[in-house]
């Protein structure tokens, strides 16, 4: 049994069909066959089945497909890590963020990073839970740091940096926010909203608060995968938008926009890194979970922290390590 077998092997079980896994590998359908007989020969029992036009794989090929992918993994890994080693490298670390943490707690992490440890090379992408997630499972990301939910906790390693909320807001001139009195969900229905797509958590969980109040979902005016974008989107207009708060703190958009403060459409998050659990993470990356660590304040305060800290300029232990 050899790696490649194992490659073409993961391949033809995921397609499910000889013909489609030998265009996806770039070889011919009787070198995908031997590799089929070299396997069954290897362990004595077939792995694949007839299925209409295409194959399935048998009991004991859904054990081998699950140990391919572990092993192929591990493969990787200890390929990234030797070349880590030989090369040198102090690191490589690949981040994924929202755009909210972009904005308030990754440009310290980097600065951080940096100044200890000059020759890294950090990769940051700036995208939606569900994505960075998708992005994480394939190996293109060491780290995610954002809103962390239960179902990480089963399928990644999370650490915890802190809390946040996600509120209802909308324009200064908003209808709703001149009236006197505190608006309610159902005060909210006929407006247009401005919200990231079905498969993000806030988008999910605002979905649900209103089916409890006995209301159809918000409507959507406009979906958009780049949150960024959200308070310029409204700040104009009568829609209303489901983001941080810190995204109303002064010195950001609190000019601008104002949370309706609607304490049933108020949603408490946890802010965290995770990591695929039993992965290869490089020095650098286990340097940024340190560093993160420590910066954590950051994440609770919001962006007046950050403010603070780079006017104050280095901290005292910073200071205590570069004189020794």
């Amino acid at each position: 049994m050899n790696i490649r077998d194992l490659e073409y092997f993961v391949a033809i079980a995921e397609e499910g069909h000889l013909g489609r896994a030998a265009m996806r590998v770039g070889r011919s359908q009787p070198t995908l066959t031997k590799c089929i007989r070299r396997l069954e020969e290897g362990i004595s029992t077939k792995l694949f089945v007839r299925s209409g036009r295409g194959i399935k794989l048998t009991n004991v090929g859904e054990i081998l497909l699950d140990r391919s992918k572990d092993l192929r993994t591990a493969f990787a890994d200890t390929l990234r890590e030797i070349h880590d080693v030989s090369r040198g490298l102090a690191g490589h670390v690949r981040i994924g963020t929202g755009a909210t943490t972009a904005e308030y707690f990754l440009p310290e992490v980097c600065r951080t990073l940096l100044s200890k440890s000059p020759g890294v090379k950090v990769e940051l992408s700036i995208g939606m839970n569900d994505v960075l997630r998708t992005a994480l499972r394939a190996n293109r990301i060491d780290l995610v740091v954002g809103p962390i939910t239960e179902v990480d906790e089963l399928e990644f390693t999370c650490h915890d940096l802190g809390r946040d909320e996600v509120v209802v807001a909308a324009s200064r001139e908003h209808p709703l926010v001149v009236r006197r009195t505190r608006p309610k969900v159902v005060d909210m229905v006929g407006f247009g909203w401005v919200l990231p797509a079905p498969s993000v958590a806030t988008r999910q969980w605002l979905d649900q608060r209103f089916a409890a109040a006995g209301l159809h979902p918000p409507q959507v005016q406009i979906e958009t995968n780049n949150i960024s974008l959200m308070p310029r989107l409204i700040a104009t207009t009568n829609f209303l938008s489901f983001i941080s708060s810190r995204n109303l703190e002064e010195g950001t958009n609190a000019e601008f926009l104002r949370d309706l403060k609607v304490d049933e459409l108020k949603m408490r998050r946890r802010i965290g890194v995770v990591h695929q659990k039993g992965r290869y993470l490089s020095p650098a990356t286990h340097q940024v979970l340190e560093i993160m660590k420590t910066l954590k304040e950051m994440v609770g305060a919001g962006a007046s922290a950050v403010k603070t800290r780079s006017r104050k300029g280095p901290s005292k232990t910073d200071r205590r390590k570069r004189s020794n």
